[in-house]
């Protein structure tokens, strides 16, 4: 009997034992992962504020408050200019500013040439509200104004940003002179069905916190490292951007954003330059795009004047003089500068 009650206690002894030692390894591997999340959150922030010192002593650091969060409004050339050209920047394209400025040069001799960065780009915060048309337009709208700037505005969209200029355009006509579409998304009838229950994924929320904390910092080039200025300022802005809600946000509503901004686009005799890129103009797909598609879309839209130009979605990257040239003639057109 005192046998059997010796094993027992032995067994309850090493059981014991046995859970000491695994809550210890628990234990001691949670306090690695704190440590290592703690020193990524530091290094993280500690790099941020170079980043941003960098971008800021070259004019791209310039926060405007629209509410509960603030966007960035980057200013250059000429602030008494015959006009105020307003960049947007394409869909999870957080360098417009910097990567469109070759195409700009020609203009901010005598303009004013503004880049605004919406929610979660770039230098802008971040943001939990749905990126639905009015809330974007509103947000662009309130951060000129409260960066002292006045309409009317010449509105410079790349990519999906061109359905954003149509919807303000649209709802605000007043405020816009014209518009300088830079191979602008081509809208028409013909859309995908849209998710109404589209939303941001339990993984992409995860995902998006863990890289606030700083872990893709240790994946990320430093801006510092890299030869060209240009590129400099590129990678400094890219790694300011991390992931977003806002760009996740913006990705969950792109088919209905679409949607809305076709179904509410107004015919109006705003000036329009479209600069359409692409590789081949004479590929049977192409010729019947632009026949079924983006010249119907121009037309809808009113007054605007299609130009093609050999190139990718990217253009402005591309052929930066050709289209900042483009962009010129048909102001000095319209305005006469």
């Amino acid at each position: 009997m005192r046998i059997l009650e010796a094993k027992a206690t032995t067994k309850e002894l090493s059981g014991k034992t046995a859970a000491k030692i695994l809550g210890g390894v628990l234990l001691a591997l949670f306090l690695i992962i704190l440590a290592f999340l703690l020193i990524a959150f530091l290094i993280n922030r500690s790099q941020s504020r170079k980043e941003q010192t960098f971008l800021k002593d070259h004019g791209y650091l310039n926060l405007v408050s629209v509410g509960d969060h603030s966007l960035n409004v980057a200013m250059f050339g000429n602030e008494n200019g015959a006009h105020t050209i307003v960049g947007l920047s394409g869909l999870g394209v957080d360098d417009y500013s910097v990567m469109a400025r070759k195409m700009t040069a020609c203009l901010e001799e005598d303009n004013l040439v503004v880049f605004v960065d919406r929610a979660g780009y770039g230098l802008s915060e971040d943001t939990n509200h749905d990126m639905i048309l009015d809330f974007i337009v509103e947000d662009y709208r309130a951060a000129l104004a409260n960066a002292g700037l006045s309409a009317p505005y010449i509105l410079m969209p790349h990519s999906i940003a061109g359905a954003y200029a149509n919807y303000w355009s649209s709802k605000y006509p007043e405020e816009i002179e014209a518009i300088l579409f830079v191979d602008g998304t081509q809208m028409s009838d013909d859309f995908y069905n849209y998710d109404p229950t589209a939303k941001i994924s339990t993984d992409e929320k995860i995902g998006i916190y863990l890289t606030k904390l700083g872990i893709s910092r240790f994946g990320m080039s430093d801006f510092s490292k890299v030869a060209d200025e240009t590129q400099q300022l590129s990678t400094a802005l890219h790694n300011q951007s991390l992931d977003s809600l806002a760009v996740a946000s913006e990705k969950a509503f792109y088919i209905k954003n679409l949607q809305d901004a076709w179904s509410g686009l107004v015919t109006t005799d705003i000036p329009k330059l479209y600069i359409c890129a692409s590789w081949g103009f004479d590929t049977p797909d192409y010729n019947d795009a632009r026949q079924n598609i983006l010249y119907p879309y121009a037309e809808k839209m009113g007054n605007c004047e299609v130009v093609l130009l050999p190139g990718d979605h990217l253009i402005y990257i591309q052929q930066p003089e050709a289209c900042g040239q483009l962009m010129k003639d048909f102001l000095e057109k319209y305005f006469g500068n």
